[in-house]
């Protein structure tokens, strides 16, 4: 029906129109063209938009959100106006708070059965692949670049992580449509991206602390110290913020269908919002009190742990 097309675009653009008026007219100069509240809502729009054309056209979302991004950072004059007016501190934290929920989503569908019968070859995932491409990385650059050793190592050690904020969505899509579930190869990888990040920057600052000359014998420890330091801590804060939420939301009794298990209350009063509130809010905590330590791999990896040791305490009714 062209009608109902026409009143379909025309409450997009009003919807659009408004978000534009109420972000100036509640923030001043900052939701204003060329501020950057006004350059953040742009990125989400166009992003989303990008997203959308590409997944019409049998495309992942996140090829044409990728392309918007790089054409409002380097074009001539939406790389003034929009992309370079994005203040990195926030920036950064949409990026660890968008991160942070993935994982959080991956921990709920975790399969601790499969986890434990993979639990060598979840280490070798991690591990393998990221040194081999660190050691390739790192003779390229000095064959070709002519790097020194500690600054070639280091930027291998920069190129080889991968990003779990573009595998664990992947994952997880392949793991709602049956995709390696029996074998739980999904479970593997999902496990495996965070603890790659970890070796990752532990071996970063180590050849950082071979390159930078004058550092003291306590920095030159504790960079040697930060791959099995980030593992203890992303490993135990991830537990014991899965042991809060046991205690303070405990498993939910059974609920028989699916409109009974979305509004399962237990004996406690634990409802399923105060459940997903407090899981969120402890993984953001998590996630953000690590970073500013200084321990950004570990990070990664204890909202992993939480979300998955909260789903194993909740039981399969109260993790959905």
């Amino acid at each position: 029906d062209d009608k109902a097309r026409v009143r379909g675009q025309a409450r997009v653009l009003a919807t659009l129109a408004l978000a534009f008026s109420c972000l100036y007219l509640v923030t001043g100069d900052d939701g204003a063209p060329g501020g950057p509240l006004f350059a953040l809502l742009v990125i989400y729009v166009t992003a989303y938009a990008g997203g959308n054309v590409t997944g019409r056209c049998g495309l992942p979302p996140l090829l044409g959100m990728l392309v918007v991004g790089l054409v409002l950072r380097n074009a001539p004059v939406l790389g003034e106006h929009v992309g370079s007016q994005v203040d990195p501190r926030i920036s950064s934290a949409i990026r660890l708070g968008a991160l942070a929920l993935i994982l959080t989503r991956a921990g709920l569908a975790f399969d601790i059965a499969a986890l434990r019968r993979l639990l060598f070859v979840v280490a070798r995932l991690a591990a393998l692949p990221c040194l081999s491409e660190a050691i390739v990385v790192f003779l390229l650059a000095v064959w070709l670049l002519d790097f020194s050793p500690a600054w070639a190592a280091m930027l291998g050690f920069v190129v080889a992580p991968i990003s779990p904020a573009v595998v664990v969505p992947s994952l997880l899509s392949l793991q709602d449509r049956g995709f390696g579930t029996s074998t739980g190869i999904p479970t593997m990888v999902v496990a495996a991206a965070p603890l790659d990040d970890v070796l990752s920057i532990a071996g970063f600052g180590i050849c950082l602390g071979f390159g930078a000359a004058g550092s003291s014998s306590t920095d030159e420890w504790l960079t040697y110290a930060r791959a099995p330091l980030e593992l203890v801590l992303g490993l135990g804060v991830g537990a014991l913020g899965a042991a809060a939420l046991a205690v303070l939301c405990p498993a939910a009794e059974a609920a028989v269908g699916a409109a009974e298990a979305a509004s399962a209350v237990n004996a406690d009063g634990a409802s399923v919002q105060s459940r997903l509130t407090l899981l969120l809010g402890t993984a953001v905590t998590a996630a953000f009190g690590l970073k500013k330590a200084g321990f950004s791999g570990a990070s990664a990896l204890s909202v992993l742990v939480l979300a998955a040791g909260a789903a194993r305490a909740w039981g399969p009714t109260g993790a959905k």
